[in-house]
């Protein structure tokens, strides 16, 4: 009977052992380590090698956390190249200028819903009346801020317009509507795939259809131009057929 006893005791164990090795847990870990050299190999191909990246594993979690002693616009396209890594949920920069950012650090310039970022010159650089004053604009600032880590993106072929992407509009024109004397720019996109006449259609369709919903939210129509850039501007250079190129840009000039 004892014998029998060791052997239940050795079997349960051992299905114990295999259930945490080949279970949730495990394939948590293994998908984890896999995600992580992922994201390592892709800036090391960007040319941003010396960015650490960490994925937190108490719990486990698919936003990346970066740092580094790197300029901002490093950080910037380090953070815009980590979105696009295939199972990330996302990127935050953890450091700023080699440490954990503090309330006197800068913050990396803010990443609009097309991951592209408008350069901030050196305050050394800046007209001494505009110190203050966040560029490119107020109105773009807005804008930039209601965009934040939001994606307005399409299906293959299609210019659909999806709940997603109608809330996004939405808060598009809330931002816009304090504003005054602005022209916005609408840009479509598409990936590489396919003819550069299709897809320059297809960019131009995805702009008109935000544009009209834009002036359906109160946006005054002879603020707003769609235009469509087809696959001529990627997110990252040498990734033009990335399905994250059928996006939906917002520039945005002047305004007070």
């Amino acid at each position: 009977m004892r014998d029998v006893l060791k052997i239940l005791i050795g079997a349960g164990a051992t299905v114990l052992v295999a259930a945490i090795a080949h279970g949730p847990m495990g394939r948590g870990a293994a998908f984890m380590a896999q995600l992580q050299g992922h994201a390592r190999a892709a800036l090391a191909t960007g040319g941003l090698g010396d960015i650490q990246v960490k994925f937190p594993d108490s719990p486990y979690a698919r936003v990346a956390h970066l740092s580094g002693d790197v300029p901002l616009v490093r950080q910037t396209d380090a953070l815009r190249l980590l979105r696009t890594v295939p199972g990330s949920a996302g990127a935050i920069w953890d450091g700023a200028r080699g440490g954990m950012a503090d309330a006197g650090a800068p913050p990396p310039p803010p990443v609009n819903a097309t991951n592209e970022v408008e350069p901030v010159p050196p305050a050394s650089t800046r007209p001494p009346a505009q110190a203050a004053i966040a560029r490119p604009g107020i109105c773009q600032n807005n804008v930039d801020k209601v965009l934040a880590g939001r994606v307005m993106s399409f299906r293959s072929g299609s210019a659909w317009l999806n709940p997603q992407s109608r809330r996004i509009i939405a808060d598009v024109a809330a931002a816009l509507k304090p504003c005054r004397g602005y022209a916005l720019v609408v840009g479509g996109h598409t990936d590489a795939n396919g003819s550069e006449t299709v897809n320059g259609a297809m960019s131009q369709e995805r702009a008109d259809r935000v544009r009209d919903a834009l002036v359906a939210q109160g946006i005054p129509a002879g603020a707003v131009t769609a235009r469509g850039y087809g696959s001529s501007r990627p997110l990252t250079a040498g990734h033009a057929a990335d399905p994250a190129n059928r996006r939906i840009s917002f520039t945005v000039t002047g305004g007070e």
